[in-house]
């Protein structure tokens, strides 16, 4: 029986491996060059000791694993059990049949790019300075910011080309805070409220401004930043979707009270509108927004559709509530598509898109390709979408599973240059 099985098993992993959209996901990962792939199982998923051998365990739904291609008909994956991490072998039917492609990489405080930094008031408290720094005195300066990983990220000042340089506290080799690339310090990057704090990543302490208007290390956690993008965060080469089936938050549930079926009414089967609105806020600000603050919301004033999905109203209300804390506003709707096209060609307006039974969101457009970039949180094969955003024609914005029906505008607030 066990033999049948296998042979009925590697049958049907043909067939899969003829349908063309399934093999772009893994295409288009090693494009990002990497070696795996994150998906969330969506119903109990077998796992093999090894090739054709016998189960090891059963993944439950909505957690999650990491994937490698590498046979023809099966794939390596990792997965945790009891807090520890294991190994085994899943086929490509089961895969393609019981798992969802995610964007596994690390969730970014900020996206990479060029803000306008500015100081608070707050941070004028700070330690005097131990040398000059060259620095406007109003506390705006702009600055480019690169992830290096666990939300650090490195910071250039943009005007002169020079790095923030570590804490000098235990290094007496800094002499300035700004200095070469090979040389640059390492910032974490967290959201205290409205503002961001940036942390060394030796001593811990926080880049503030003391009572002369010049930067300096602080121990106080009040040295916060306001930081405006300059510019979307989504553009022709760089490209962030957030699923709401990723496995960090697949099973939470999205309603209030208790969940009395943990199969629905969770993130992964109704979130779409909550996730379309983050996509649109990270898209247009570079600010990540908590998924779990803009469901909470959603809940609280009644926007949440209990066993379907998330009220429109939503988005404005969404815009009224966090826009301060991410730097944007509602813009207003339409459901014009020549007008999408003008507003969304514009370097600080993204939509959310309503389609049938779902939300998206259009992040931008390319008049030399004649195609809007789409941002979908639940990629599905009937609206050939997957989890790293497609460009799509108007053509198919007018009719189709991608038929859009009314557009909410989102606007980021731009620092003046």
């Amino acid at each position: 029986m066990r033999r049948l099985f296998r042979v009925f098993t590697i049958y049907f992993s043909l067939i899969c491996f003829l349908v063309p959209q399934h093999v772009q996901a893994f295409e288009h990962v090693y494009q990002r060059k990497t070696d795996a792939i994150y998906a969330t199982v969506r119903h109990d998923l077998e796992v093999y000791e090894d090739i054709g051998g016998d189960v090891q365990t059963y993944i439950p739904s909505f957690k999650g694993i990491k994937v490698w291609k590498e046979e023809t008909y099966w794939y390596r994956i990792e997965y945790k059990e009891k807090g520890e991490t294991r190994t085994g072998w899943i086929t490509r039917y089961d895969f393609y049949g019981d798992c969802l492609i995610y964007d596994g990489r690390e969730k970014q405080t900020l996206a990479d790019g060029e803000y306008q930094m500015t100081a608070l008031k707050d941070s004028r408290n700070a330690t005097p300075a131990s040398f000059n720094q060259n620095l406007a005195l109003d506390g705006i300066f702009h600055c480019t910011f690169h992830f290096i990983g666990d939300r650090y990220f490195t910071v250039m000042n943009t005007d002169t080309g020079k790095y923030l340089q570590p804490d000098p506290m235990f290094n007496s080799k800094v002499t300035d805070f700004w200095g070469p690339e090979e040389s640059a310090g390492a910032f974490r990057i967290t959201r205290d409220g409205n503002y961001l704090c940036l942390q060394d990543k030796t001593t811990r302490r926080f880049l503030g401004r003391n009572a002369d208007g010049l930067i300096c290390f602080t121990k106080s956690d009040k040295a916060c930043w306001r930081l405006l993008r300059y510019n979307k965060a989504i553009d022709d080469k760089s490209v962030r979707v957030f699923a709401q089936f990723d496995a960090d938050w697949a099973d939470y549930y999205y309603g209030e009270g208790e969940n009395e079926d943990p199969g629905s009414n969770v993130f992964t089967t109704s979130a779409c509108g909550i996730f379309s609105t983050m996509n649109a806020i990270y898209a247009v600000t570079g600010m990540y927004a908590n998924p779990y603050d803009l469901a909470d919301y959603a809940v609280e004033k009644n926007y949440r559709v209990m066993d379907n999905g998330t009220d429109s109203g939503f988005f404005k209300a969404a815009a009224e509530r966090f826009g301060d804390k991410y730097g944007f506003s509602y813009d207003g709707s339409s459901g014009d598509i020549e007008h999408l096209k003008k507003r969304v060609s514009s370097d600080n307006v993204v939509a959310i898109t309503h389609v049938p039974g779902h939300y998206v969101v259009i992040a931008s457009y390319n008049k030399k390709k004649d195609k809007f970039l789409l941002l979908d949180p639940y990629h599905l094969s009937k609206r050939s979408t997957n989890a790293y955003g497609d460009w799509i024609s108007m053509s198919d914005l007018e009719d189709g599973n991608l038929m859009g029906y009314e557009f909410y505008y989102y606007k980021a607030e731009r620092p003046e240059k």
